[in-house]
């Protein structure tokens, strides 16, 4: 049966969401081999995981999934330019249990504050090493996700990151370390001891193919009740590059380009045409939202849109 334009307007934002990640494991596509490690070295004790790749895989995306599907205590921490191992030490300690150490200049904050970002709160903050961290983990499965990894550049921080999982493994606490980062390897990201290899699961997100992106397309088409056209589907395969954020906004643009033809009368059927799907790369150029790596493939989305 065919959705009413305003069920298929209400289901939208829920579907194609390119101006977040990605939050429940069907949404994701060539992803779910990712998820089923990523759930196996959870279930590890004192193992830890660094998740990698190219901007605009969707990184962040199967961060978020994985944390989802989770069984235990999760902190989701996204990096700044300005953190520190300090700051970041004290939003986990923050988020797991009150500091009664006194601070010089403030005190501590209270479990359950929300993480800050920023360096500005370590000056209210004691100064705490891996070894503070671990013992003041729960007892419980944990879950301790750093996002954006790449922003932190000191190498200090980074080998400090490493030590946190060095003793996660060593002390055989259970809790997981995710850190997540842009980067084309391990090294990129974290520095440290050379035993790291051993405690930590090296993660790589390969770019999007085209199935992929064919079945984000056609798996959302499903879900809102439309249909696109083959030839409207092999234009966003082909102007969205690697960026699964590119994928959804041209989906979620050209559906409501439909739905705008529909309410009109210039379009009778749930079915999104070239037309559409040009119309939303047209609106994509224009407000700079469109995520393309070269130079080519913005020239050629241009063509597309005029």
């Amino acid at each position: 049966m065919t959705k009413s334009i305003d069920n298929i307007e209400h289901t939208l934002p829920q579907v194609f969401t390119p101006a977040c990640p990605m939050h429940a494991p069907h949404l994701l596509q060539g992803r779910q081999e990712l998820l089923e490690d990523i759930q196996r070295t959870c279930a590890r004790i004192g193992a830890g995981i660094v998740l990698y790749g190219d901007r605009g895989v969707g990184k962040t995306s199967v961060a978020k999934v994985a944390a989802g599907m989770f069984r235990g205590e999760v902190f989701y921490y996204s990096a700044s330019v300005d953190d520190t191992f300090t700051s970041v030490a004290n939003a986990i300690l923050s988020h797991f249990a009150d500091l009664q150490e006194p601070v010089e200049g403030g005190k501590a904050t209270s479990a359950g504050t929300p993480a800050e970002s920023g360096a500005g709160r370590a000056d209210r903050r004691m100064t705490p090493t891996p070894q503070t961290i671990v013992r003041r983990l729960p007892k419980n499965p944990t879950l301790i996700v750093v996002d954006d990894f790449e922003r932190i550049s000191d190498p200090r921080a980074r080998f400090a990151f490493a030590d946190l999982a060095k003793k996660i493994s060593d002390s055989c606490a259970q809790a997981t370390l995710l850190i997540v980062g842009i980067a084309e390897n391990v090294d990129d990201l974290i520095e440290g001891h050379q035993s790291l290899r051993r405690n930590v699961s090296e993660m790589h997100i390969p770019p999007l193919t085209d199935q992929d992106k064919m079945n984000i397309v056609r798996s959302g088409a499903k879900t809102l009740g439309v249909e696109f056209e083959p030839t409207a589907v092999e234009q966003i395969i082909s102007v969205a590059g690697n960026s699964i954020n590119s994928v959804h906004l041209l989906c979620e643009g050209a559906v409501r380009s439909l739905l705008g033809a529909m309410k009109q009368g210039r379009r009778s059927r749930p079915v999104v045409s070239l037309e559409e799907v040009r119309d939303s790369v047209h609106h994509a150029l224009r407000a700079n939202q469109l995520q393309v790596d070269r130079p080519e493939e913005t020239e050629a989305a241009r063509r597309i849109a005029n």
